[in-house]
């Protein structure tokens, strides 16, 4: 293989590694990253004299909650969450599709619901300040809001997209 069939081809593995990740990936990836460099910390701490920097473990339930909020978002774009299939997998494609899509609505209208409550829980704690971090505790419970914004959009990119295959007669998106 030449040089320049050696670059195509790394580069085309690149572009296939970083393509299907989305940018909630990447920080619920990093935030996992994170997550275990903390925990490796209180895992040391312990181990060299009996009892690991309080802030660790504080940081890490911090870090966990962030990261399954955000890693929710990137679990929606690749329709990833659990479905119960038995009955729109009987339906015919665009019947499967309609289905999806009132699905989706649903979730929508109760996503809305549940970031209004975050954001009051986020308002109510903003004067309160965390135990061993220097940040107020309406840090942590912001992750449900911005996580559940994130999730919002990607479900509403979902219902065009099915939608649009749905009416131009489309196969419809991929349902993996």
């Amino acid at each position: 293989m030449s040089n320049s069939e050696n670059d195509q081809a790394s580069d085309l593995g690149s572009e296939r590694r970083l393509k299907p990740y989305s940018i909630e990936g990447s920080i619920a990836a990093a935030l996992m990253g994170c997550l275990l460099l903390t925990v490796a910390v209180q895992v040391v701490g312990r181990l060299a004299g009996g009892i690991g920097p309080v802030w660790t473990e504080e940081l890490s339930r911090w870090v966990w909650v962030w990261m399954a909020f955000i890693g929710a978002a990137e679990v929606e774009r690749q329709r990833g969450s659990l479905r119960m299939e038995i009955v729109s997998g009987a339906l015919p494609r665009k019947a499967s599709t309609a289905l999806d899509i009132v699905i989706d609505i649903a979730f929508v209208a109760i996503l809305i619901h549940l970031i209004q409550i975050g954001w009051a829980m986020v308002e109510r704690t903003a004067t309160y300040s965390s135990v061993a971090l220097p940040v107020p505790t309406a840090f942590l419970y912001a992750a449900f809001p911005i996580g559940g914004m994130l999730i919002l959009i990607r479900l509403v990119l979902r219902i065009f997209s099915d939608g649009k295959s749905l009416f131009s007669g489309a196969s419809g998106s991929d349902k993996s």
